[in-house]
């Protein structure tokens, strides 16, 4: 499906997320962190930021789930009309579309 989309976006929230988990090593790579912006500039995936109407989409939503990372993945979703590629069914809590393949 992603390779079917005109657009697709990477949310900076979830290079973040990687970037946290790689230094308390939870995650490994299997090459340099930094290829991945290599990478993204190689590849039509357009970069996400967070803007504030981002932030106060993450306050106003309900509690479902805690971690503050998809939060923001699903607040960006709802701002932004985007589906979001995520194995967590704890988003499907939320107004929000979610794929995994």
């Amino acid at each position: 499906m992603i390779n079917s989309a005109d657009i697709v976006y990477l949310s900076i929230a979830s290079l973040w997320e990687i970037a946290i988990k790689l230094n308390l090593g939870k995650l490994s790579l299997q090459r340099s962190y930094e290829t991945i912006g290599s990478a993204i500039d190689a590849s039509d995936i357009l970069i996400l930021p967070i803007s504030f109407a981002d932030t106060v989409q993450v306050r106003n939503l309900p509690l479902h789930h805690g971690d503050p990372f998809d939060r923001m993945l699903i607040a960006q979703a709802m701002n932004h009309s985007l589906i979001i590629i995520n194995r967590d069914k704890k988003l499907d809590a939320y107004s929000v579309e979610r794929m995994w393949e």
